[in-house]
């Protein structure tokens, strides 16, 4: 069903960034490893298929154990995939070489004629960190 609430517009321009550059997969064999690879054995997933039919059925994993699973059993239908939030305490290390990272794709995209709102906008989307903490350090930089 649709949602009691509009969508905000970060979400929709996150989304349609993903879409126009093939950042998705449509059965879940094919983006388990990626989804592994980015969260971690670790993360719990929860997996459903045929949703509200008679033959609905849920299952919950570890990336790692989702993977398993389905290297030993072909997925059948169309599945919705719902993964764990992030930890609450997050991994500083990973998060400044995230920002290292944001901060060499706007320098990047401002050499290649884009604008710091719209470099920032766009990595921001794509590399998960948030945009006014990169704005600031891009600010910074410059």
């Amino acid at each position: 069903g649709e949602p009691d609430f509009i969508t905000p517009w970060h979400i929709r321009d996150a989304g349609i960034y993903s879409l126009e550059r093939g950042f998705t997969k449509y059965t879940p064999n094919a983006g388990l490893s990626d989804l592994r690879a980015a969260f971690g054995d670790d993360r719990r997933i929860s997996l459903s298929r045929e949703i509200t039919k008679l033959h609905e059925e849920t299952l919950r994993f570890t990336l790692a154990g989702a993977e398993a699973y389905f290297a030993e059993t072909a997925p059948r239908g169309e599945f919705v995939l719902i993964l764990e939030g992030a930890p609450d305490t997050p991994d500083v290390d990973a998060d400044d070489d995230r920002m290292t990272k944001a901060l060499a794709a706007v320098q990047a995209r401002i050499e290649a004629g884009e604008t710091l709102k719209d470099a920032v906008k766009m990595v921001s989307a794509d590399l998960g960190v948030k945009k006014n903490a990169l704005y600031q350090a891009a600010l910074g930089e410059q």
